[in-house]
């Protein structure tokens, strides 16, 4: 468990405390108490659409048991996807100052960074942040998650279930696990990040996958370093040919002023 009065300045002072030890201030406002339901009673409970059994995150219950997730409310307002970079980036380099290192880490802490001025047509604010972060958190063992009621990414084994959908717009920190590989490798990535997710998955974990994982592993990111390398190939030969080209009709068009 972290220290229950961690201050962090990004624009303004925001507090970090432990969803359990939320005060009044924090329950006053409905968004804050939307929130604290959300995480109680949907992602530490099973749901019928998610096609396992277990809590939809399966880490929440323990989370909350050890009272290690900690919220931040974030009321600032005129937020753009810069603004908002600039706190979570800050967010996300206390989590690696007072979570642990990548040795000696506790799995259950987690952030929540609420932004409760954000509006429904405000979004896609949330997802910008996290495509945009979502390199920089990977690189040091972290994942960044999304979550807003307009979130459109699917379930592992129920494409018609939406797990990231959130009465408030939110940013959740945590420490990246073993199974966290399929949401690195979505199609949505180009290659070259998903290179870079491959790569950072198997540094910072290293010393925790079995045979089976880290050679699973190791093969996608060859398989994807070969795609990649036959993609850039493919890429010269065209300018090359297109080059080719140009230079002959050059000539021909000089041919025909003699």
């Amino acid at each position: 468990m972290l220290d229950d009065n961690i201050i962090i300045k990004p624009h303004q002072k925001h507090q970090l405390v432990a969803i359990e030890n939320l005060d009044q201030s924090h329950l006053d406002d409905p968004k804050i108490v939307q929130v604290v339901d959300w995480v109680h009673e949907y992602l530490a409970k099973p749901h019928k659409d998610l096609g396992r059994s277990g809590a939809v995150c399966p880490f929440v219950p323990f989370s909350l048991k050890s009272n290690s997730i900690y919220l931040a409310k974030i009321e600032q307002e005129l937020l753009d996807t810069c603004s908002m970079s600039k706190i979570i980036k800050e967010f996300g380099d206390l989590f690696v100052q007072k979570s642990g290192s990548n040795q000696n880490r506790n799995l259950n802490n987690a952030f929540i960074v609420v932004f409760t001025s954000l509006g429904r047509d405000q979004t896609h604010l949330v997802d910008e942040v996290q495509n945009a972060l979502k390199p920089y958190f990977v690189e040091q063992g972290l994942m960044l998650g999304e979550f807003h009621s307009k979130n459109e990414g699917s379930g592992l084994r129920n494409p018609n279930f939406k797990p990231l959908r959130s009465p408030v717009p939110l940013l959740a920190i945590r420490h990246m696990v073993d199974s966290d590989l399929p949401f690195m490798m979505s199609p949505k990535y180009l290659i070259e990040e998903r290179i870079l997710f491959l790569r950072s998955y198997l540094r910072n974990l290293k010393g925790e996958l079995n045979d089976v994982q880290f050679t699973k592993s190791l093969d996608m990111l060859i398989s994807l370093e070969i795609e990649l390398d036959a993609s850039m190939s493919t890429k010269f030969a065209e300018v090359m040919e297109s080059q080719t080209c140009k230079h002959a009709m050059g000539l021909c068009a000089s041919k025909k002023e003699y």
